[in-house]
């Protein structure tokens, strides 16, 4: 019965969105491998210090732009249509996203001053904070709008694309004799390029009116963006509470090492990045996401065996290799730990993207609430403690309860709301 399920499940993703996913995934492997091999690059090329603050630079980019401001998503859910057929207002939407970038830099400057190396020399590039979230707010807001509309590919290479030319382009200036904070503005201004591109592509999602986006925003009824928001926001603040207390605590050449061990195999991410816009969008609009959904767990639990088999093999086997790669923050039972968590968490956001798909996010708010105030003490105790093994072994914590809790609301919604 399990097998039919799971041979049924198969056919009906494999049916509609194999050649999407394809695409949506060598795009997404060609910009994770190009952001390694920029890591890489810059770890051998420049001081321990200054390769944290140029990390800690890209970790609030990739934060800002995996933060969903909700506006996007909150119109869709109000729409209930696919989003070809709806008149989205672009400049509502740019300046919504403008006003919620605003209120969020602060908190954005705070967690880029606790993460660079220290150098109060440097502080001041920190500046550039309102802009960068700007840019990291509208990019994620149009991913959503680019994922109802099934362009998949073009939503990564939106997302992906801008990060990893941002850190080509920082990378280059630095190297070529600019200052830092030189190099953070020239990095932004590509990124601000790029985003105008594709607005431009994507120009046929956009009418004139200036009311679309912001009732949602504004109804008492529809205000389901500040769910939305709030989910997003705490799931990114208990997700990079890790990096910010390893920036803290641990040498820079281990807090940078951590960084790119959890930026290399953190891309097993892709599925949930590719998958989960798609399961929201199918509950959202209308349509029956429920094969879908079971499609997309078989994958994930299927590739997520396979991710944890090879680095046990690779960690345990050629344990010098992966020290030359992977550097300081090397650990063999941690990373084993680790991949073990980066699964399960796939497995929590597609949960969530159901769940925030079918109306639900304000229970979602409720687990995201309780797992970021738990995330605090836990990663703060487990490294302090434990050390690497212990910051490894926290993340194998959180994310189990993190997915104990979303996968129970899945059920009782499921009970309680047959699906459509």
């Amino acid at each position: 019965m399990l097998n039919n399920w799971v041979k049924i499940s198969l056919l009906n993703f494999q049916s509609t969105n194999v050649v999407r996913f394809i695409n949506a995934t060598l795009a997404y492997l060609v910009t994770a491998v190009a952001l390694f091999v920029i890591f890489q690059w810059l770890r051998y090329q420049v001081p321990a210090a200054v390769l944290q603050d140029i990390l800690s630079f890209f970790f609030i980019s990739a934060v800002a732009s995996g933060i969903e401001p909700g506006t996007a998503k909150a119109y869709l859910l109000m729409q209930n249509t696919n989003v070809g057929k709806s008149n989205i207002g672009l400049l509502s939407l740019l300046l919504v996203s403008t006003i919620k970038a605003f209120l969020a830099s602060p908190f954005f400057a705070v967690v880029w001053f606790l993460t660079n190396s220290g150098d109060a020399s440097n502080f001041w590039y920190i500046a550039w904070t309102p802009i960068l979230i700007i840019i990291g707010f509208i990019t994620t807001d149009l991913r959503v709008i680019i994922d109802a509309g099934e362009r998949y590919t073009h939503a990564v290479w939106l997302k992906q694309g801008s990060l990893s030319l941002g850190m080509l382009v920082l990378a280059s200036a630095y190297m070529a004799g600019m200052s830092l904070d030189i190099a953070i503005g020239a990095a932004l201004l590509s990124r601000l390029l790029w985003l105008m591109a594709f607005l431009l592509m994507e120009h046929h999602h956009f009418g004139r009116t200036a009311t679309s986006i912001i009732e949602p925003l504004v109804s008492v009824e529809q205000r389901r963006w500040l769910d939305l928001a709030l989910t997003s926001v705490l799931a990114a603040i208990s997700g990079s509470i890790d990096r910010i207390l390893v920036f803290m605590y641990l040498p820079a050449a281990e807090a940078s090492s951590f960084f790119i061990i959890s930026e290399l195999l953190t891309k097993f991410w892709l599925l949930p990045y590719v998958l989960g816009p798609i399961v929201f969008a199918k509950w959202a609009t209308g349509a029956d996401g429920s094969s879908f959904t079971r499609g997309a767990h078989v994958i994930i639990v299927t590739a997520g065996v396979t991710f944890v088999t090879i680095v046990a093999f690779a960690v345990y086997l050629y344990p010098h290799y992966i020290r030359i790669i992977l550097g300081e923050a090397f650990d063999v039972y941690g990373i084993v730990l680790f991949s073990m968590a980066i699964v399960i968490v796939s497995t929590s956001q597609i949960y969530l993207a159901e769940l925030q798909g079918r109306g639900r996010a304000k229970q979602v708010v409720n687990v995201f609430l309780f797992i970021t105030i738990l995330s605090v003490p836990l990663f703060y105790f487990c490294i302090q403690v434990f050390s690497l093994q212990g910051l490894y072994s926290a993340w194998v914590i959180k994310a189990t309860i993190e997915c104990a809790f979303l996968y129970y609301i899945v059920t009782r919604t499921m009970h309680y709301e047959p699906s459509r």
